[in-house]
């Protein structure tokens, strides 16, 4: 593609490479200023929305341990307890902190950590819920992949900004992640499961409500349906690959295709608080713009860490597309033979399910054998400096950025331009049908799925095979209720927790839930919430059914 320019590529670099973007703050604010500007100068229709944010900055850490000379630096989990003095505890080594425990075993093996502050290589959200509902006075987690820096993550359960029920939900102790090379030193000393030494977890955080700013460019089509284009502009520390490859990416999505005619409009948002805020910038757009987004709005790309040195291969994460579509312009674009498709999980300000947006898609970019994989870093491509103040310039491959972006021009060319969208209905029902039978295997027969499975055999009927709807507002009515059913287990106006349960959350949640492993009230409360939960499900197909029905020549 001869108008992908390199130089606007770089220049977006240079600027963003020297300016620490910390969500509310000065620098992410002169970010926002230079996009408005280079979008001024190509005479692109642009604004900047204003929001309030409750972010949660990690500063510093450190861990002492009993016996041992060495002051261990560390650094906090964002939303987790701002401890400046201190806290000073017995450490508990937990062994099973990525296992399933059975309920009164897990009971048993957590009562002997009331009081203690626990190490581990678990820090993810559902964890450290657990934890705080068993009383502990600390986590540390260890990194458990070899790179010798320390990254900067979050423990935030809450999806964007909170409300009061939910705010009271953040961890009430410190959480500090310590490097791989740490656990080496510390658990030859400790014994799973018990109290034989104290340590010392000091946390420093920066809390408080910030302003934020979003800048949108809005290019117009011939009809008022839009692709919407989002990447956070908010980073940890310089953060180059993570994500200021990606606001150079969908920079220059915006020059070039404000040279096109367009048969829908695209809109490109810069998101704040990403980090710090946990979605905070996109899930305020989501509820502000939201019935915009649930009228006119037929696709969503998320744009993360493109350009990535070693990322040589691209794959998507995706609800809605077909296949095939996201495969022939990877290959028409890359030459890249084999696409990696996964099904759309919770992150990268994917705070869209709400509003019906049929069509939605997050690159995902992976490190060329032998280190795919290597390192325990979810974005930049799977490199080692991800979340890291080594995340800078050096880590950029502008080769690999420019067929990024080549990538992204295409596909929301694609969007914009089809007739026809091309959602997947089949594929969707189809992930819909394994992910119930596999609910159903890793659960007790008390769950009745037989309501779920009725309306899925109604669903299959209506949709007859079809992959794609011919007007927009099938697509909208139809696809944008089966993405929001598959993808989220909370009503459109509303926002899931930030816990990785998989496709169709809202029946996940009796996954391993057994009748004789729980007491009586526990069990009761499972399939209450289960009930509850098929009715909804149940609801949501019967409107698809009758969105396909009322109009079914209007479905190709």
């Amino acid at each position: 593609m001869e108008e992908l320019s390199r130089e606007c590529l770089m220049e977006t670099l240079d600027v963003f490479s020297g300016l620490k973007r910390i969500g509310g703050s000065e620098d992410e604010h002169r970010a926002c200023g230079y996009l408005i500007k280079k979008l001024q100068e190509w005479g692109i229709p642009c604004r900047v929305y204003e929001c309030d944010g409750y972010v949660s900055t990690p500063i510093e850490a450190s861990v002492t341990v009993e016996g041992m000379d060495q002051t261990f630096e560390a650094l906090p989990r964002s939303f987790s307890a701002h401890c400046p003095d201190g806290v000073t505890a017995p450490l508990f080594y937990d062994v099973h902190a990525h296992d399933q425990l059975k309920p009164r075993q897990e009971q048993d093996w957590y009562a002997g950590a009331r009081g203690c502050i626990v190490i581990g290589d678990n820090f993810y959200e559902d964890y450290v819920q657990k934890l705080r509902g068993y009383g502990v006075k600390g986590l540390i987690h260890l990194w458990t992949s070899e790179e010798p820096v320390l990254h900067y993550e979050t423990v935030s359960p809450v999806w964007g900004t909170a409300e009061p029920e939910n705010g009271k939900t953040y961890p009430d102790f410190p959480v500090v992640g310590l490097r791989s090379c740490d656990r080496e030193s510390i658990l030859p000393l400790l014994t799973p499961g018990a109290c034989s030494r104290t340590a010392t977890v000091r946390s420093v955080l920066q809390c408080g409500c910030v302003r934020l700013q979003i800048p949108v460019a809005e290019l117009a089509g011939e009809t008022p349906e839009y692709v919407l284009v989002g990447s956070h502009y908010d980073s940890w520390d310089y953060g180059v690959t993570d994500n200021a490859t990606g606001n150079a990416a969908v920079l220059e999505l915006a020059r070039v295709l404000s040279q096109k005619q367009l048969r829908r409009g695209v809109k490109i948002a810069w998101w704040p608080a990403h980090s710090n805020g946990r979605y905070a910038g996109s899930t305020w757009y989501c509820d502000e713009q939201f019935e915009d987004l649930d009228a006119r709005c037929v696709a969503l790309v998320n744009m993360d860490s493109p350009g990535c040195m070693g990322a040589q291969e691209i794959g998507f994460s995706t609800s809605g597309v077909a296949g095939d579509t996201l495969g022939d312009i990877l290959r028409r674009c890359t030459g890249q033979a084999e696409v990696v498709i996964r099904p759309l999980g919770r992150g990268s300000d994917l705070s869209f399910f709400g509003p019906r947006i049929p069509i939605q898609v997050s690159f995902d970019f992976y490190q060329a054998p032998p280190n795919r994989g290597r390192w325990h870093c979810a974005g930049s491509g799977g490199g080692w400096w991800w979340h890291s103040v080594e995340d800078t310039m050096d880590k950029v491959d502008p080769q690999l950025l420019m067929r990024d972006t080549r990538v992204l021009v295409e596909l929301v060319k694609e969007f914009a331009d089809e007739a026809h969208l091309p959602f997947d209905a089949a594929g969707c029902l189809s992930q819909m049908r394994d992910t119930v039978a596999d609910i159903r295997t890793h659960c007790g027969d008390d769950f009745d799925f037989a309501p779920v499975e009725r309306a899925l055999e109604e669903l299959d009927k209506a949709c007859a095979g079809r992959i794609c709807f011919s007007s927009d507002r099938q697509a909208k009515e139809a696809g944008g209720r089966l993405t929001r059913l598959l993808c989220s287990a909370c009503d459109e106006y509303h926002f899931d927790n930030t816990f990785a349960v998989g496709l169709l959350p809202g029946l996940q949640l009796v996954r391993g839930k057994h009748r004789n492993d729980l007491p009586p009230q526990e069990f009761l409360y499972w399939r209450t919430a289960f009930r509850r939960q098929v009715n909804r499900f149940v609801s949501e197909c019967t409107s698809i059914v009758q969105a396909l029905n009322s109009d079914a020549d209007s479905v190709v």
